[in-house]
């Protein structure tokens, strides 16, 4: 079922069209016959559940999994588990490389969306 939502981030201070200051006003749901549909207010609240950046369970639960995995090595169930403690330089390349995938991944997604865009 195809469903639009018309809506425009509104700066809270100006009143102007902004997309960072994360408020959004409604100015009409429309189902795919053209005409106002509450079906597409509620679903589209149903999705901002999930896109609230780190509330996510998904990447909480990513970001807990790392965490968890970088600190047990230097815990005392590290060496119950036989785990060695990496050397900092190790963890460092590997941040530094983690940070550069996310960089590239998002130049990439820009560059995609600014040749192939949605509408």
């Amino acid at each position: 079922m195809l469903i639009l939502l018309a809506a425009a981030a509104v700066s809270a201070s100006t009143g102007d069209v902004a997309l960072t200051e994360s408020r959004i006003k409604l100015i009409r749901e429309v189902g795919l016959e053209g005409k106002d549909s509450s079906e597409v207010l509620r679903l589209a609240h149903l999705n901002s559940l999930f896109e609230t950046g780190l509330r996510s369970p998904l990447a909480v639960t990513s970001l807990a999994v790392v965490i968890a995995a970088v600190a047990i090595p230097f815990t005392p169930l590290g060496p119950w588990f036989g785990f060695v403690p990496p050397p900092a330089w190790l963890l460092a390349v590997v941040a530094i490389l983690t940070a550069s995938y996310l960089m590239v991944v998002e130049l990439v997604k820009r560059w995609f969306f600014q040749r192939h865009p949605l509408s």
